[in-house]
């Protein structure tokens, strides 16, 4: 199993580069996200299932030369893998938001 962690997610998706995607396929094994301590685990057929989410190749800063596109994935936490079991009201003084994945908020339009 291939564990990363995110930092954020996008209106309810879960992001991973299709490299590391193609490369959790290639060896045929499941990969376990993990953001702000909530669980998810995503096996190999759900791998296939993920979607490309840019239209265009991104330019990693970190390594010259290489490109890659996001895999979005719907995040689904795992029920029994909550690192995290914390009150309401330790939330609400950690300001603490929960992930929502069932209906997420189109993002706000301006004029300006």
């Amino acid at each position: 199993m291939i564990k990363k962690k995110i930092r954020r997610l996008w209106h309810g998706l879960a992001s991973m580069r299709d490299y590391e995607v193609i490369n959790a396929i290639n060896k045929n094994q499941s990969v376990q996200l993990t953001c702000g301590g909530v669980v998810m685990t995503l096996s190999v057929e759900e791998l296939k299932e993920g979607f490309d989410a840019t239209k265009q190749k991104c330019k990693s800063k970190y390594n010259p030369g290489q490109e890659y596109s996001l895999v979005d994935f719907r995040w689904r936490p795992d029920d029994s893998n909550s690192k995290r079991n914390t009150t309401a009201k330790e939330k609400q003084q950690k300001n603490i938001q929960e992930p929502s994945w069932e209906n997420p908020e189109p993002p706000q339009q301006t004029l300006f």
